[in-house]
């Protein structure tokens, strides 16, 4: 009968794994959830048997949520495909860990007390677990439960008051909730439950849909955003006898030379132009014929441009190259630079790199980090927060609160994933970094998606993947009056945690068995 448990286990992550974008299929989370919390009662006896269901369940879920991980190892000319069945599989077996130690540990408190007691514990430890994912080893929150709710913009409201890590806790304890209703074995409990159930839900959509109702996007004053999408594949990115073409093709795409529709940048408005994550490099920003040719392109703008552009940059004085972002002038000089500081642990640079004795690892040199998250000023109504691929995952880290910007600019690479859930999940996780500061996100893609987004998380616009595409669209404004910092919304998860953590206790104490 075990094995019957541990397969539908198995079975309860892989289908919760379709609440993720592309598909948002929400109640597929929520389902999967309570099945899991179901299947957790009904192992009475030994609390390893919970921790085995958790690691399946989690398993299951990051398999099917992640697989697209490892297609950035079959792209053509890569050597190192032999690992792919490492990407594919040995990083959700890791990742799997996390609720395997949430269910063990829930069955373990919870002891012999009856499914209420366990409803909280289960839900508080596999909330934990969750922000743990997201902290511990540099982090890793890709596809926390509670980006569910990707395709229900008014349930994301909620992110403007706490943060993807609270709508996380709500997202399992409604999961629970489901699964402790099928439980009860009275009637009357039931409808008690799902009523609940519904109402607050229905709250949650309903305060969601009236917030957004009140507030259109507001646009910046004579800024306009230009954003170069050259989609050129990752098999010929760094082609040397491509590399000046590519160059040529940002130069051409990124000129004024396309009349002035309704959507073009006006007549001596600001022009932002955005090139994706390493679209140049120190080859040619150490080349004074290619700055000439920045220059020139930003001067066919009546008003003040700048170039905005991901660059690797060779490090002299550290010896190290950086995954880069670069501001210059009309006069083709660079006025600002950021370096990226999160790095992707095995992309950019490998954990324990000396105590894994084999070549690929040892002969990696990695990539330099920079010191932290900061905000560019170009002028004073231009300030913006530079962030470098998957930098956009980390809630509360995204933006210098000390200095705060006007928008969120995000360069990245998703070529690397093909036509595959990876890209889209990326996206999504910009639209919940704009809800959350309350800051619009400039995100730009090399073969897409690119997008502008409010800081309501609306998506004023958007690429198609492996398109190549120029967006022009005016500046939206971010939220001006922010009151909710991120030490607030931090501690909006953990009295939502305290809060399930002394029901659970409370129920035990009082023999709650029903």
């Amino acid at each position: 009968m075990h094995i019957l448990y541990f397969a539908l286990a198995l079975l309860a992550g892989s289908t919760a794994s379709l609440g993720m974008a592309p598909h948002n299929l929400w109640f597929c989370t929520l389902g999967g959830i309570a099945a899991l919390f179901l299947i957790n009662i009904k192992l009475k006896k030994h609390a390893w048997h919970a921790g085995l269901s958790g690691w399946l369940f989690g398993f299951g879920y990051f398999v099917c949520g992640l697989y697209w991980i490892g297609n950035a190892l079959l792209v053509d000319g890569n050597e190192f495909k032999w690992a792919w069945p490492l990407a594919a599989a040995g990083l959700p077996a890791l990742l799997a860990f996390f609720p395997a130690l949430a269910c063990y540990s829930a069955k373990k408190i919870s002891g012999g007390a009856g499914p209420i007691p366990q409803y909280f514990f289960f839900v508080a430890l596999m909330a934990l677990s969750e922000w743990l994912r997201g902290h511990i080893f540099t982090g890793f929150p890709w596809n926390l439960y509670g980006y569910s709710w990707g395709n229900l913009l008014p349930v994301l409201q909620i992110l403007y008051y706490s943060d993807v890590y609270f709508l996380t806790l709500l997202t399992i304890a409604a999961g629970a909730a489901i699964g402790l209703v099928v439980w009860l074995p009275q009637f009357k409990h039931k409808l008690y439950g799902i009523a609940v159930i519904i109402i607050l839900g229905a709250a949650l959509y309903c305060g969601g849909a009236f917030r957004i109702s009140l507030n259109p996007t507001l646009y910046a004053p004579q800024t306009d955003i230009k954003l170069i999408q050259a989609d050129i594949r990752q098999e010929e990115k760094w082609e040397q006898s491509k590399l000046v073409d590519h160059f040529n093709t940002y130069i051409d795409m990124s000129r004024n030379n396309e009349g002035s529709p309704s959507s073009a940048p006006q007549e001596n408005n600001t022009t932002l132009i955005i090139w994706p994550e390493t679209a140049t490099n120190y080859l040619f920003i150490d080349d004074e014929n290619a700055m000439n040719e920045i220059a020139q392109t930003l001067q066919t703008y009546s008003g003040p441009s700048y170039l905005i552009a991901g660059a690797l940059l060779k490090k002299k004085e550290k010896g190290t190259v950086s995954n880069s972002l670069i501001a210059l002038n009309k006069d083709g000089k660079t006025i600002a630079t950021y370096d990226k500081s999160h790095l992707v642990p095995f992309g950019e640079y490998i954990p324990f790199q000396d105590w894994i004795p084999l070549d690929p690892v040892t002969q990696f040199s990695g990539l330099g980090a920079g010191d932290g998250i900061k905000t560019i000023e170009l002028s004073p109504n231009i300030r913006f927060s530079p962030l470098i691929c998957y930098e956009i995952l980390f809630p509360g880290h995204v933006a210098d609160q000390d200095n705060r910007p006007d928008f969120i600019i995000n360069v990245t690479n998703d070529a690397w994933y093909g036509i595959s859930a990876g890209p889209y999940q990326h996206l999504q996780k910009a639209v919940f970094r704009a809800i959350e500061e309350g800051l619009p996100v400039i995100r730009v893609a090399g073969t897409g998606f690119s997008a502008i987004i409010d800081p309501y998380g609306r998506i004023l616009t958007r690429t198609h993947l492996f398109r190549r595409d120029i967006v022009k669209h005016a500046m939206p404004l971010k939220i001006q009056n922010k009151i909710f910092i991120p030490a607030i919304k931090n501690l909006m998860f953990f009295i939502g945690l305290f809060i399930v953590c002394i029901s659970g206790i409370y129920y035990k104490t009082h023999n709650f068995k029903e």
